[in-house]
């Protein structure tokens, strides 16, 4: 617990410092981390949404919680600024003389939870609020999806018609499956070609995070196929998609 808390304060000091500004010294990268989730956020004993009214989730790195800036400056009152020329942010006070900044169009995105899908097959894809994984931690916005079902593939179908650039999202084996023999695989098609299968999700494997190209897709289907006799039950997180 005190390594959360001392990350937490390290993290906060941070978006203090980013009051001031921050301007990019190098072009930005894109990198893969392995992240912890399941965290709350509380500011003055409220928890912290966005301005669509979504949760704000801080995620865990070294030792670290980190939480995006802008839900942070706008929590404390503080404008948001972004000037795509520099790759510079700025929270709050701009010094005089600065040149003009842009403001960012915000990102729109959706939960698959809160669309309706058109058809679905094998076994139902049960909402949760939460769910444990097989590496006992707790994950929101869950699709748990059970075992003993007769058909290997439990998916369902969504009507996209093009509105969505990118679907990512966590996918795992629940806690009651830490020791299956069983094997499965997450998979995603756009308009009926495949776009993505994850690595096999067996006993001991970590919750696999996804993220995906839907540009331009009609129909979306995502299902969880078995590959062995024996089942389990499998977890889809924090799915969501963002908008073109």
């Amino acid at each position: 617990m005190k390594k959360h808390i001392k990350g937490f304060i390290s993290g906060f000091l941070v978006a203090l410092v980013l009051l001031i500004g921050v301007t990019a010294i190098a072009s930005p990268t894109r990198r893969t981390l392995e992240v912890f989730t399941g965290y709350n956020l509380f500011v003055d004993g409220v928890r912290l949404v966005d301005e669509r009214g979504r949760i704000v989730e801080p995620f865990g790195l070294d030792g670290n919680l980190y939480v995006p800036a802008e839900e942070i400056a706008r929590a404390f009152g503080k404008s948001v600024n972004w000037q795509a020329s520099t790759q510079s942010l700025w929270l709050g006070h701009v010094p005089a003389g600065m040149i003009p900044i842009q403001t960012p169009r915000p990102r729109e995105t959706v939960r698959l939870s809160d669309l309706n899908y058109l058809t679905s097959g094998g076994f139902r894809f049960r909402y949760e609020s939460s769910a444990r994984s097989n590496t006992d931690r707790y994950f929101n916005d869950c699709f748990v999806i059970g075992e003993n079902s007769s058909s290997p593939l439990s998916y369902r179908d969504y009507l996209l018609e093009g509105t969505y650039s990118r679907i990512e999202g966590t996918y795992f084996l629940g806690f009651d499956s830490r020791s299956t023999s069983a094997s499965y695989r997450l998979k995603i098609w756009g308009d009926g070609n495949l776009l993505y299968e994850s690595d096999r999700l067996v006993q001991d494997v970590l919750p696999i995070s996804f993220s995906i190209d839907v540009n331009n897709v009609q129909i979306l289907k995502i299902g969880t196929e078995r590959e062995t006799v024996r089942s389990a039950v499998t977890v889809l997180s924090g799915v969501i998609l963002t908008e073109r």
